[in-house]
């Protein structure tokens, strides 16, 4: 089997970043008197940061005029306190893998968040 390509998620996968996405929502519900429990958080992973947002609203009667103040809050929350590490190898095997096969990275990130916490070096693993 020949692969064309090789795409990897950021949170979670080669980011250990979920318990500082959790602690970030936490926050900014918290800021609008909902309490979210971990579970209940992790089972949003994978929708972007407006989807987490306006899932969590609806979910709690609360206006949904507030997703981009709720997304703000989240993602400010997470830049100022985020203790971010890539799990361990996994710039290493992303060194051996893209001298065979090209490779992707897929998120629901912002793009200003991923600039904050990931360096040049290894966004340049990703074409």
């Amino acid at each position: 089997m020949t692969w064309q390509a090789l795409v990897f998620d950021f949170d979670g996968v080669l980011g250990e970043t979920m318990e500082d996405n959790y602690l970030a929502w936490s926050f900014a519900c918290n800021e609008i008197n909902i309490v979210l429990e971990r579970e209940e958080y992790f089972l949003l992973e994978g929708l972007n940061v407006r989807e987490v947002a306006g899932t969590l609203l609806e979910r709690y009667g609360k206006n949904d005029h507030q997703i981009n103040w709720l997304a703000q809050q989240k993602e400010q929350y997470y830049l100022a306190h985020n203790k971010f590490a890539l799990y361990p190898g996994a710039d290493k095997i992303l060194e051996v893998l893209r001298e065979n096969v090209p490779l992707g990275l897929v998120t629901g990130a912002s793009k200003i968040r991923l600039d904050a916490t990931l360096s040049t070096d290894f966004m340049s693993y990703f074409g």
